[in-house]
């Protein structure tokens, strides 16, 4: 039998799932925080077979309820205290159903106009929450802040250096900068030397002096300085480092200054707003949903202060499809980003 499209079934399959992940969540006090597997049970995982006539979807769906969803920290639990993966809201469920059910290309304004615009209107919120001006902001909904973190150096990389200077563009970050930051940096090709790791002070944040230290001694051995990286909530703290007096140093030095604010920059939308005071002097922020607005993974974006600097990068091919959007005027999502 074909279960493909069998469009019934799916609708039982659905509405089994919601009605146990739903259940589950009502009784979350009741159950332990981590559920650690046996020997047997993870073996059994292990020995697992596909059969060439397939098996009945109820009975997969059984299994994964059953055999492995259950072995898992329970991020809602009232004992997790979200360090650092953070729990989910039932409303963030809803989205993730309507999201996959409807199935909408987001790499085109053409095949999903109204999700396109609606994605537009979130950027612009959160860009303009973050102090950028909505005439020039952009950005991108990526899957977590790795991807929002590289995906900004290599829009800084290519707005700061010529190809023939990628071996000399040099980069600065903290002694407390995500871990992520400079394997992406790796990936695109900057080396682990000119990966510049700035001091921080006994509140673990950025110092500037020894930041304007890094960038003399590297310009005095020919290299070109060309990004700093700040963070707004550190893994460790939730440390802020000066996002004022690195701005400042950025435009000095004629650095791209990108704000990974993958822990904290949920704050924009608080009273504590205030706290991230300098933000709005970046160039880039990086933004997780999955953290404290409580969505599900992952769901993370880049903002950009302007939006045709990452245009400019992520468009090197400019073949009849991109002329007939830029006479079109549209949003098209899928030439913002690697893709």
């Amino acid at each position: 039998m074909s279960y493909l499209y069998d469009w019934q079934l799916g609708k039982q399959l659905v509405r089994q799932v919601v009605d146990e992940v739903f259940d589950e969540q009502s009784r979350i006090k009741d159950q332990p925080l981590m559920t650690s597997m046996t020997e047997q049970t993870a073996q059994s995982i292990k020995a697992f077979k596909f059969q060439d006539e397939g098996r009945d979807p109820k009975d997969v769906l059984n299994f994964m309820t059953q055999s492995i969803y259950p072995y898992r920290a329970r991020l809602n639990h009232p004992r997790f205290f979200s360090f650092i993966p953070a729990a989910h809201s039932p409303l963030s469920i809803v989205g993730e159903i309507l999201n996959a059910s409807y199935n909408p290309y987001g790499g085109s304004h053409t095949l999903a106009e109204g999700p396109a615009i609606a994605e537009k209107w979130l950027l612009n919120f959160l860009g303009k929450k973050a102090g950028y001006g909505e005439k020039e902001l952009g950005g991108i909904f990526v899957s977590g802040g790795s991807m929002a973190n590289l995906t900004a150096a290599v829009i800084a990389r290519d707005d700061k250096l010529a190809e023939s200077e990628f071996h000399l563009g040099t980069v600065y970050v903290s002694d407390q900068t995500h871990s992520s930051v400079a394997k992406g940096l790796r990936i695109i090709g900057i080396q682990t030397k000119n990966i510049r790791k700035v001091e921080t002070n006994d509140q673990f944040e950025m110092k500037v002096d020894h930041l304007n230290q890094l960038i003399e001694e590297d310009k005095k051995e020919g290299k070109i300085p060309f990004l700093v990286v700040a963070t707004a909530g550190t893994t460790n703290t939730g440390s802020v480092d000066p996002l004022k007096a690195i701005a400042q140093v950025a435009k000095e030095a004629n650095l791209w200054m990108h704000v990974d604010g993958t822990f904290g920059a949920s704050a924009l939308l608080s009273s504590y707003a205030k706290e991230l005071s300098g933000i709005e002097l970046s160039d880039s922020i990086s933004w997780d949903g999955h953290k404290w607005l409580f969505q599900t993974y992952g769901c993370a974006a880049l903002i950009v202060k302007d939006r045709q600097k990452m245009a400019k990068v992520f468009q090197k091919t400019r073949n009849i499809y991109w002329i007939l959007l830029q006479e079109m005027k549209q949003l098209t999502f899928g030439i913002l980003v690697l893709n």
